[in-house]
């Protein structure tokens, strides 16, 4: 799957505003002065990994997705224009990865982020400008240096942020848009590639799954799509050459699923906060009254079902479960279901003492998969709390992070792959 109208290539120009801000585009602003940072650089021949691991990411990425295609979908209905920024590496410290996206529409209206709000607004002013050239363009935002306070902000995150910026839609958007509209809301897993080289191809967005190659690209974009459908799992979001052309990678992972097991007042905010998260979360309970959308707006499914009949829900891997009908036989029965199942997490609402009973004629090995009492030890008290707590908990499992304090941990905050890694590996192998 292919889109694009290829413009002209960028060239740079660099603009002070309230942070370093490297910009290429072509709007005729003059060069004030020339910017490096001593050892630093890209280096297009290989891909870059953001601290945080594809595990990590899902969640928010798929979520994000989601959102931005289906305004995408409304901006071409409405014959508008935008713009989407992709962070494409990040140097030191940042709040986002590579991969981040944001929407940025000829009204002003963004949808996703970049940063936390720190660099939002001028973004949106360049990209404002960038929209009527209809024109590809980059920029590096510098966070960190004494020198950032001339202008006033002296944000002091000491990481440096390059994005690129392509305009939407371009030829061949609508195909690409609805296609991954299709894969999200089925929760596949897929890549976006935007072609960043200086040249024909330029804009280029292509969007490919495994052992898919969907779309007519032409030959060169071809190349790079069977490249990719055939190397899907060594491609992770951020800056790389594929096929002897520099590339913006965004992964989507296939998205977390939380299957909430009861349906009582005290799931309302679980399953309000597990979505804000991120998760895809499902309720499962036997009464009817109580599976209702007015209760649970953002709930994807409601589903009637109690632990001995039949559950219309494939559970694996990417599933986590938490059990809290609050009646020990439902609870005994959903438990012992599950763990004859492959969820990566089961937490058990509930006293350690009542958790012996619900367990009750488990191997030893299965009653050590239980999270029960379920959520992170933070002092929760009424549903709210308890809520954040096992919220909490859930992330702190799929990040392997033991949910301590963050000030008592040494290092970085997130877990980090190699810093850089090599792509060539599948460059230079002959495309047949």
């Amino acid at each position: 799957m292919t889109a694009g109208r290829h413009p002209a290539p960028v060239h740079p120009h660099i603009i002070p505003t309230g942070l370093r801000a490297v910009t290429g585009n072509r709007s005729g602003v003059p060069q004030w002065w020339s910017w490096r940072r001593p050892g630093g650089g890209l280096y297009l021949g290989h891909r870059m990994r953001h601290p945080t691991d594809d595990q990590d990411r899902a969640m928010k990425e798929s979520q994000e997705t989601r959102r931005i295609l289906r305004r995408m979908r409304e901006i071409l209905a409405e014959g508008r224009r935008a713009v989407i920024a992709v962070t494409s590496a990040v140097e030191g410290s940042a709040y986002r990865g590579p991969g981040a996206m944001v929407l940025i529409e000829d009204d002003g209206t963004m949808s996703g982020n970049v940063t936390g709000g720190c660099l939002e607004q001028d973004l949106k002013q360049r990209a404002l400008a960038l929209m009527p050239q209809g024109e590809c363009g980059s920029v590096t935002y510098d966070t960190g240096g004494d020198e950032n306070r001339i202008w006033g902000l002296g944000i002091g995150c000491e990481g440096v942020i390059h994005l690129f910026l392509r305009p939407f839609p371009l030829a061949g958007d609508a195909e690409v848009v609805a296609r991954c509209l299709q894969w999200v809301e089925t929760g596949e897993e897929f890549v976006w590639v935007f072609v960043k080289d200086e040249g024909p191809l330029q804009g280029a967005w292509l969007a490919v799954r495994p052992g898919c190659e969907a779309g007519t690209p032409g030959e060169g974009l071809g190349r790079i799509q069977r490249c990719i459908a055939r190397d899907f799992n060594r491609f992770h979001s951020g800056e790389a050459r594929v096929q002897g052309v520099a590339v913006v990678v965004v992964r989507v992972p296939a998205p977390w699923r939380l299957i909430v097991f009861g349906a009582g007042d005290d799931a309302v905010p679980l399953v309000r906060y597990a979505g804000e998260a991120g998760f895809r979360v499902v309720v499962v309970d036997h009464r009817p009254a109580y599976l209702t959308a007015e209760r649970f707006p953002d709930a994807e499914k409601l589903v009637l079902a109690r632990y001995d009949g039949r559950l219309p829900l494939a559970i694996d891997s990417r599933t986590l479960a938490v059990v809290k009908t609050r009646l020990l036989e439902h609870d005994r029965g959903w438990v012992h279901r599950l763990v004859r199942q492959a969820p990566r997490y089961i937490g058990l609402l509930g006293p350690a003492h009542r958790r012996e009973r619900v367990c009750q004629g488990l191997a030893e090995k299965d009653r050590g998969r239980i999270f029960g009492p379920v959520g992170l030890d933070i002092g929760a008290v009424g549903p709210e709390q308890i809520a954040i707590s096992i919220v909490a908990e859930l992330l702190a499992v799929l990040s392997g992070s033991p949910g301590g304090h963050a000030r008592d941990k040494k290092g970085r905050l997130h877990s980090r792959g190699p810093a850089v890694q090599r792509t060539e590996t599948a460059d230079e192998r002959k495309d047949t």
